[in-house]
């Protein structure tokens, strides 16, 4: 009896030691298989979480409400390095580029233009002045002019732009009351 236990024994020892092997050879394929399934997905990885664009922020601080040519400061930020444009739409559609100061199409960012300041004057009509910021991350030419005397044609500009090139925008639409009389 003891002979078929030892027998019975070393077989189940054998079975076991050939499925331990088995299970290592499936683990390590498994780890084969999990580490080229993440090396695939990197670049996805890399597209979400690092070069997402950025987040632009856009607004304006005045002395209570905003009287025509009143000076009023605009402050933009942008999270992330590219080409930034700012815009203004006076409330007759007439548009025209407030940034960069240049004839430069677009001003290139970097830590020390990535948040400003700028001190401006409302414009000359009441109601509604919009602004228009513009990011790219590798397009300097946002727009071909400076100045739109319709938005439409500004709107048709902006969104060639956008069909050939990432764009992230923020409006801000800034509210112009007629000065008061005294």
């Amino acid at each position: 009896m003891s002979g078929n236990l030892r027998a019975f024994l070393s077989e189940l020892w054998d079975k076991v030691k050939r499925s331990w092997r088995s299970l290592s050879i499936m683990g390590i394929l498994g780890a084969i298989a999990l580490i080229v399934g993440l090396a695939l997905d990197v670049p996805d990885f890399i597209e979400r979480y690092f070069n997402n664009p950025p987040i632009l922020d856009l607004t304006y601080t005045a002395d209570g409400q905003v009287n025509v040519r009143d000076r009023i400061t605009i402050t933009y930020q942008a999270t992330d390095t590219g080409y930034l444009s700012l815009w203004s739409i006076d409330p007759q559609q007439q548009v025209s580029q407030l940034l960069p100061l240049t004839n430069d199409a677009s001003l290139i960012l970097n830590k020390n233009l990535a948040s400003k300041e700028l001190d401006l004057k409302a414009g000359n009509n009441s109601g509604t002045h919009q602004l228009v910021l513009l990011w790219t991350p590798d397009t300097p030419e946002h727009l071909s002019r400076r100045e739109y005397s319709q938005q439409a044609d500004f709107e048709a500009e902006l969104q060639a732009l956008e069909a050939r090139e990432s764009v992230v925008k923020k409006r801000l639409d800034i509210p112009v009351y007629p000065k008061a009389t005294q």
